[in-house]
């Protein structure tokens, strides 16, 4: 329920060692998975890579980079990667009920005056399974004559239900490339 709440974390970081050259070409180069994260078959095809790949053209061509075809020449190389993880955390319930008998004379349930005392109760405690899932993008704007990085955006948050419309992927890709330096 905690992660459900917390919003979606989106970071960047620039490389002032590799410059932004005037008239910056750019290709999709690169893998589309990370390390060990497993990648969702919700993500993992041909469609939801065009739209991605599309949705990052629509961006870098904004901050004045001209996108070339992976066979030609370029200033930069774009990497992404989409990984998708599940977690499992658990939630601990206790409910219970207690009891206590009335209180007579000057000592109430303690057993001494008039009546009878007694407390007492029950309880159940109950643990959930939550699994949540997790999705983390990242870009990388990597020099192609030195192979550095000159700029990386992440995005990391909780996965949809479903695989992300356009305008979603297109509102995700502004709010990354928003610190990308442009083209001078």
């Amino acid at each position: 329920a905690i992660a459900a709440c917390t919003p979606p974390s989106i970071t960047s970081e620039r490389n002032p060692d590799v410059p932004i050259p005037a008239k910056a070409t750019v290709a999709f180069r690169g893998a589309t998975s990370e390390g060990s994260t497993q990648v969702d078959p919700a993500v993992g095809n041909d469609i939801i890579h065009a739209r991605i790949q599309k949705a990052v053209m629509a961006q870098l061509t904004n901050k004045g980079y001209t996108v070339v075809d992976s066979s030609q020449p370029s200033t930069f190389n774009v990497r992404y990667y989409v990984g998708v993880k599940q977690n499992t955390s658990y939630v601990t319930t206790t409910t219970g009920v207690g009891y206590g008998g009335p209180y007579y004379g000057p000592y109430g349930g303690y057993g001494y005056g008039y009546g009878w005392g007694g407390y007492g109760g029950m309880a159940t405690t109950t643990t959930t399974p939550v699994t949540n899932t997790d999705v983390s993008f990242v870009v990388d704007l990597v020099e192609a004559s030195s192979n550095k990085t000159a700029w990386r955006g992440i995005y990391n948050g909780e996965a949809q239900s479903s695989a992300p419309s356009d305008s979603r992927l297109n509102s995700l890709a502004t709010s990354i490339f928003a610190t990308l330096p442009k083209v001078p």
